[in-house]
């Protein structure tokens, strides 16, 4: 809650990878390839952003591994 609250008034804190995350964080590039542009950008800061490019790593070898 407090964080939620904390993102609406406009803090740069990361919105986390898997849940609040209180640390200053910055609008990155994920890994991802939607059509609409700003679905494939992320605010997070430097350990989040580790673990949503390891996410969309395992998603992508496991899509590959399907296609190939």
């Amino acid at each position: 809650m407090l964080h939620g609250f904390i993102i609406r008034i406009g803090l740069p804190v990361c919105h986390g990878a898997e849940g609040p995350c209180f640390h200053l964080g910055k609008k990155r590039r994920q890994a991802t390839m939607y059509h609409n542009d700003t679905l494939n950008w992320a605010f997070a800061c430097d350990s989040c952003m580790e673990i949503i490019d390891e996410h969309w790593q395992e998603r992508w070898d496991e899509y590959w591994s399907g296609v190939i």
